[in-house]
């Protein structure tokens, strides 16, 4: 896993916490 991928994750989980809002 690359940081290129767990930065990914982090924005794709930010963005599914503010559209479940």
């Amino acid at each position: 896993m690359t940081d290129k991928d767990l930065y990914g994750g982090l924005i794709r989980l930010h963005i599914l916490h503010h559209a479940a809002e």
